[in-house]
């Protein structure tokens, strides 16, 4: 079997079996890419990107990649964990799911950028006004002071 800290995957991968198709490796390391990304070529210093949707199949010293479509067809899980994380990936295929979507992460660490705490200077006057206007109960606009 693949030994991922050997070639420098530092996902997790999961055990799959093949039963139908002799050209295929019948027992292989495998994961699902939910987005675009960059993989290590075993044995080289080279990269390849792998698109969304596709499954990664590592097996001794090759690396492989199959469509959903392709990989269902042919690959069953071997146990329980395995098993597992093949009906999440099914799942979220289904449902156009992909979990840690960089960009959702981008988009809330904007929004939380938006409320932090930000120092400003006001003249004595216009302390005098927030003050005021705090004490009367009055909406709060900071730009106007």
């Amino acid at each position: 079997m693949y030994k991922n800290n050997q070639m420098g995957i530092d996902s997790s991968l999961f055990n799959f079996r093949n039963d139908l198709n002799e050209k295929l490796p019948s027992v292989v390391d495998a994961r699902y890419c939910f987005y675009s990304e960059m993989v290590d070529i075993p044995n080289t210093e080279a990269k390849m990107e792998v698109e969304k949707g596709y499954w990664i199949l590592y097996n001794e010293e090759n690396l492989i990649l199959l469509s959903m479509e392709d990989f269902c067809k042919y690959y069953l899980p071997i146990d329980k964990k395995d098993s597992r994380y093949f009906d999440f990936v099914s799942d979220s295929f289904n449902s156009d799911y992909s979990p840690d979507y960089n960009a959702l992460d981008d988009a809330l660490i904007e929004s939380i950028n938006d409320l932090k705490e930000k120092e400003i200077s006001l003249s004595f006057v216009g302390r005098m006004k927030l003050i005021l206007d705090l004490i009367i109960g009055k909406k709060i606009f900071i730009s106007k002071y």
